[in-house]
């Protein structure tokens, strides 16, 4: 919008009031629809998806999966058993991109629950459950989604083996997992794209 006028002052005063007004309308419009602010991989800022903030609401719904998960595992406190197992399902779901709008809302991105309830999902979508489930299973692990070009995978600060992808950050390890699929990867491996964009630091991350 342009204003015009006699007067500068109140031309000035007026644009400020409406760029504030601006401001507070976009936030209010993102924040409704789970967006946010994002700088992306190569630095430009963006819009996407509050991953966060559908994990952190998730979590607490999906305490009777993390259990049904846990009654499978030999040990049930070991998080390195209950990753793995977790990875090797989410794997299995078929992989989607959402932008159908015969198959999915067509919006590109799947809330946990509905994830679950459509048995479909593209890899942020399905890195936002599996973070929604650790945080269920142990609220104090540190976890991060860690975005690439056109994908998405998680890091989790756990101690790492010798022959684990991890990233480092803040001096904290977090071992990279795979949650998309269909490829069958355990914690600590990744796909070959992967590799090489995490090895060229073409990446950013958010923390879990």
């Amino acid at each position: 919008m342009q204003v015009s006028g006699k007067y500068p002052e109140q031309i000035n005063e007026i644009t400020a009031t409406l760029g504030k007004k601006h401001e507070e309308a976009e936030a209010e419009y993102l924040s409704k629809n789970y967006y946010v602010p994002f700088k992306n991989e190569m630095g430009r800022l963006t819009i996407k998806q509050d991953h966060r903030r559908y994990a952190e609401e998730s979590s607490s719904h999906l305490s009777g999966i993390v259990l049904a998960i846990k009654e499978q595992l030999n040990n049930p406190n070991n998080a390195r058993e209950f990753i793995d197992f977790t990875l090797n399902w989410l794997q299995t779901i078929p992989y989607d991109t959402l932008e159908n709008r015969i198959s999915s809302n067509g919006s590109g991105f799947a809330a946990p629950q509905q994830l679950l309830l459509n048995n479909r999902g593209d890899c942020d979508s399905k890195s936002t459950l599996f973070l929604a489930l650790l945080k269920s299973y142990n609220p104090t692990l540190s976890a991060k989604m860690v975005f690439l070009r056109n994908h998405a995978l998680v890091g989790i600060n756990l101690n790492p083996n010798q022959t684990d992808a991890q990233i480092v950050q803040n001096n904290l390890s977090y071992i990279l997992a795979e949650p998309t699929g269909a490829a069958q990867y355990k914690l600590g491996e990744i796909a070959p794209s992967s590799q090489m964009a995490i090895r060229n630091h073409q990446f950013t991350t958010e923390l879990f």
